[in-house]
Order: C-alpha cells, then structure tokens, then sequence
C-alpha cells in the first residue's frame, strides 16, 4: 500500500471542472474537497490501494477534519474509496476484467437517451448543440481539451432527456469507465475521434432519427472498449484479465 505522492493531488481547477460531474453543483467545502480528491483518482493520480492518511490530506488540501470527512463519505458512497474500521481508508480497486458489464451497462442507457433525447430535445438545444459542434472543430486537443469536450458532449446530450434521474447513473459509468482506461494504461479519446461522434449525432438531431442517434452512441462506447482491449492485449500474457 502505498499514501499519496505530493504531485497526485496537484490537480488544476480546470481540469477538476472538466470531469465528469457527480450530478448537482458543488456547495460546500466537503464537496469541493470530494471533487479535487475524485479527479485524483479518475485521472489515475490516486491508485487503487493507495492509502488517505486523514492528517497528511488535511495538511496537503488546507482543509479541516469535517469537510474532509465528508469528502471521504461521498466517496465511498461512489465506490471510489474503501473506509475499514481500524486499517484506514484505500482508494477502491479497478476490475477491469468487468469490463463487459461496465460496456453492456453503458449501451443499454445510451438505447434510452438516445429515445428521450429525440422525443425531448427542443430547437433551442439542438441549435446550440451545433454550435457547440462548431467550437469543437476550431478546438487543437490536448488531455484537458478533450475531456472538457467529452464531458460537454454527453452533459448537452443527457440535458436533452429533460430526465434528471439519468444523470448520476451516467456520471458514474462515465467515471469508472476513465478508471479502467486509466488502470489498463490505455488513452482518453482525441478530439480527431470524437469529432465524426460530434458531427453524426447533430445530423441524427437535426432529423429526429432514434435509430441513427442510438446507433451513434453505441459506436462511442464501442470506441472505449476498443481503447481498453487494445490496452489491455499490451499486458504481458500472466496479468491479463481476458
């Protein structure tokens, strides 16, 4: 086991506001604690197994006891850490040999927005869901640009489902897919990649087509596995979990 280095929670405020988010906006200090310590560990900073010392991490963030231990409860209520009463406090581990039902988890929701989206999406939406498709083209990619993209893509998307029930169920998806990724060694998709994703879900908007949407959305998660086979086929033959 091992505690965090100095540089694991060196995290920009960009980049912690480009994640995924857990769902409502943060409010309180406990929750802007959870939110820089859960982009640690989605980013890979902090490591499955990695020990949170209570007294190191309220030296390292500034922080007192309460809000950080209210940090460490939202957390855990994500899966993200494991809290073991007398032994301390781990960061959770990643399986990725469950990457199968991580994968079919994430095509069956996306079946769903795809519908909701069609059926809910106003004008106004979709108009600004092509700009933003605009602002993509012009964008020259980098890890914060990517994900600040990604991100924005599924968030405007799920927002067409006018269904806040959806939400933290995707986040968390979305959340333990980047921990796998991250835990495989394999790479976060580049904005050349995304951008056709972009392009043919505002097409399959602009005609109301489910079909082509569902379809669309699939392909995307579809290019996550891809990523995270390719990854994992590198592994020496004994570590592989295939």
């Amino acid at each position: 086991m091992r505690t965090p280095a100095e540089d694991d929670l060196v995290i920009s405020n960009d980049l912690v506001a480009v994640l995924p988010p857990r769902g409502e906006p943060s409010r309180t200090e406990g929750e802007l604690v959870y939110q820089r310590l859960r982009a640690a560990i989605l980013l890979g900073r902090l490591r499955a197994g990695a020990v949170l010392v209570e007294s190191e991490l309220m030296e390292r963030l500034g922080v007192g006891r309460t809000p950080l231990r209210e940090a460490v409860r939202l957390l855990a209520h994500d899966g993200l850490v494991e809290v073991m009463p007398r032994r301390g406090t781990y960061v959770a581990g990643v399986e990725v040999e469950n990457h199968g039902a991580l994968v079919e988890a994430r095509r069956g929701l996306e079946g769903v927005i795809a519908e909701l989206a069609v059926k809910n999406a106003t004008r106004a939406q979709c108009q600004a869901f092509d700009t933003f498709v605009g602002k993509a083209a012009e964008a020259e990619g980098g890890v914060e640009t990517d994900l600040a993209l990604d991100t924005e893509f599924h968030r405007r998307v799920l927002d067409m489902t006018a269904n806040p029930y959806l939400a933290p169920f995707y986040w968390r998806l979305v959340g333990e897919s980047m921990r796998m990724l991250n835990a495989a060694g394999a790479t976060f998709e580049h904005i050349d990649g995304l951008l056709p994703t972009f392009e043919r879900v505002a097409d399959a908007l602009g005609r109301r087509d489910v079909a082509v949407l569902r379809t669309v959305l699939v392909d995307h998660v579809a290019s996550f596995e891809k990523r995270l086979l390719d990854a994992i086929r590198g592994w020496p033959s004994a570590s592989r979990p295939l």
